[in-house]
């Protein structure tokens, strides 16, 4: 149905509706940006601790035994 056909009561509420969704939306990404965050904290801790280890830490690929990570002990152990 055309806007120009519609109740102002039928407008108001589908600007009612507009707005909730609006509202869900920016509340979804808050948490997508909220986890993001986290993640990225999560990653450097684990970076920091991996790279601070005195032991050699080699990541490889099953299949192609391709090197995914290495730490830096590894690095310096094999040269």
């Amino acid at each position: 149905m055309p806007d120009q056909d519609k109740t102002k009561e039928q407008l108001i509420d589908e600007l009612r509706e507009i707005r909730q969704r609006l509202s869900a939306m920016e509340a979804a990404e808050a948490r997508r940006e909220s986890a993001a965050n986290e993640l990225r904290a999560s990653q450097e801790n684990f970076e920091k601790i991996v790279q601070g280890a005195s032991e050699g830490i080699l990541v490889a690929d099953p299949v192609t035994t391709e090197f995914k990570y290495a730490n830096s002990a590894i690095c310096s152990m094999l040269g």
